[in-house]
């Protein structure tokens, strides 16, 4: 028994041996494949020069064209008061906001005109005296030539004198009744209402503030650049709208009218923008104070290469395709770019190939597997396994069965 316990572990030992050698010797077979390099697949694109309309982008606040102060130009008790006329109504040409107390001002024209009536008498007067007093002069004095004060011309010219004053008097008293009531200009709104009903007012006092709605103005600010690409202003009629406003979910057409100074606080340039509102109404009107995003048609680049923005690295590197699969890193001059494309003047041709994949990291010479303009690559088969590359231990099953079939 103790023999078996010293026989036992060296048997063991032994045969652990003898099968590390044996599997040491007889390595198991591994088919090897071929390795085959996948390349980058990327889209791109053939270049075609084409026609680019610049497209500016600002922002600003609608202001109006036209506003004006109402100020009493008489003294006197509103009487009345429209009921449009609050801050934010809106009113037409020719209506009546505020009345005033006529009644004074009516017995001033009253007055006026009894006064005129009074001076016209005097004048039909004096220039009936006047023919009287030549007639007595010619008739006593034949040889004689008669003097101005002998004629009644002093008389004459002082009637007349009066006469126009009260015709003046006339008028000034029908303006005075007239501004008792103050009229609308224009369709517009009330932006700043100050009045109230049996109020007094002096000559001069404030009642409110309104501007009209036919048109409105947008003050939008530009860099240097883009005041550059802006293009030429035609602010006539004729000329057609350049501007599209969006405000509110809804789009407004207007048109450039001028361009006024650097502001001294931002350093950019201001251009003002015009949009034609037909009539006031409360669902169809830009209101003052609105802010607006605005786009402006600038400049036509003539002739370059639009590419998405993506597709330029580093501000002024493409990447071009050469043999339609090899990479090429190419510089170009991007004259304008916004939020989606780039627009590349030079550095470029026709027919060149443009990779629009962005790749971070890439290296002249790099292969790639392009789609271009949408168009696929063929890609290479796979060589097929040849014979040698079974595995052994199929080549045995044939074997065997090939010696039993001989049998």
């Amino acid at each position: 028994m103790k023999l078996l316990k010293i026989i036992l572990p060296v048997v063991i030992f032994g045969l652990a041996i003898m099968l590390g050698k044996l599997i040491r010797n007889n390595p198991p077979e591994v088919s090897s494949r071929p390795s085959f390099s996948v390349p980058q697949a990327v889209e791109a694109v053939t270049l075609l020069p084409e026609d680019y309309q610049i497209v500016l982008t600002s922002q600003g606040t609608v202001e109006p064209t036209v506003s004006n102060s109402l100020v009493a130009e008489v003294s006197g008790t509103i009487e009345s008061v429209s009921p449009t006329f609050v801050s934010g109504g809106s009113f037409k040409q020719g209506e009546l906001l505020i009345q005033l107390d006529q009644r004074d001002y009516q017995i001033a024209l009253t007055q006026a005109r009894a006064q005129l009536s009074q001076a016209k008498a005097q004048y039909q007067e004096e220039v009936a005296r006047g023919k009287q007093a030549k007639v007595e002069w010619e008739s006593l004095n034949r040889n004689r030539k008669p003097t101005a004060l002998n004629l009644r011309t002093p008389q004459l010219a002082a009637a007349k004198a009066n006469r126009d004053a009260a015709a003046a008097q006339v008028e000034r008293a029908e303006l005075d009744l007239q501004r008792t009531q103050i009229i609308a200009p224009y369709d517009g709104l009330v932006s700043n209402a100050q009045t109230d009903l049996g109020q007094f007012v002096s000559r001069g006092s404030m009642l409110g503030e309104i501007y009209s709605v036919n048109s409105m103005d947008i003050r939008l600010p530009l860099t240097s650049r883009q005041q550059v690409l802006l293009g030429e202003i035609d602010a006539s009629d004729e000329a057609p709208d350049n501007v599209s406003l969006q405000v509110s979910g809804k789009t407004w057409p207007a048109k450039l009218v001028r361009i006024e100074g650097v502001d001294t606080d931002t350093q950019q340039y201001n251009v003002i923008a015009r949009v034609a509102i037909p009539a006031a109404s409360d669902s169809a009107v830009l209101r003052s104070g609105q802010f607006v995003q605005a786009s402006i048609n600038g400049a036509m680049l003539n002739d370059v290469y639009v590419v998405p923005r993506t597709a330029v690295r580093e501000g002024s590197e493409v990447l071009v395709l050469k043999d339609r699969k090899i990479i090429q890193r190419q510089a170009v001059n991007v004259a304008w770019r916004d939020a989606n494309n780039s627009v590349i003047d030079s550095g470029l041709a026709t027919g060149e190939i443009v990779v629009l994949t962005s790749l971070p990291i890439v290296a002249n010479g790099t292969p790639v597997l392009a789609t271009i303009d949408g168009v696929k690559p063929e890609r290479k088969k796979r060589p097929e396994k040849s014979g040698g590359d079974k595995k052994p231990g199929n080549d045995k099953k044939q074997a065997k069965v090939g010696s039993s079939n001989d049998s």
